[in-house]
């Protein structure tokens, strides 16, 4: 799975202001949930709510190393459910094209649900 958050964007009715796009690499299939804030702990919430406790263990999560996804809350979920993280490195992570997939998803906001 790719994952990256898309936002701050205008305040929702619902009082949302960013969306966690996640990507299944190998079907192209594009989840999005929309949040108020993107913390670690959104993105624990959202990950385990809405991918692994329906769908299962991904056998590996990529992403940015912004601090949402490099923490001591997502290692150990992952760890726990035994797939690997990946995160570009310093260099790569300023290249919005580094993750193509993800940045064409997130670039394309009729995709995204608020």
């Amino acid at each position: 799975l790719g994952m990256d958050w898309w936002g701050p964007t205008t305040t929702s009715l619902s009082g949302n202001r960013y969306v966690l796009v996640i990507t299944d690499r190998l079907s192209g299939y594009v989840f999005a949930k929309a949040s108020p804030t993107n913390t670690a702990h959104d993105t624990a919430r959202i990950l385990m709510e809405e991918i692994i406790l329906v769908h299962g263990s991904p056998d590996t999560i990529i992403t940015d190393q912004g601090t949402h996804f490099k923490n001591e809350l997502l290692q150990a979920i992952s760890h726990l459910v035994g797939c690997k993280q990946i995160f570009f490195d310093t260099i790569s992570s300023t290249n919005k094209w580094a993750n193509g997939t993800m940045e064409f998803d997130i670039r394309n906001p009729n995709r995204q649900i608020l």
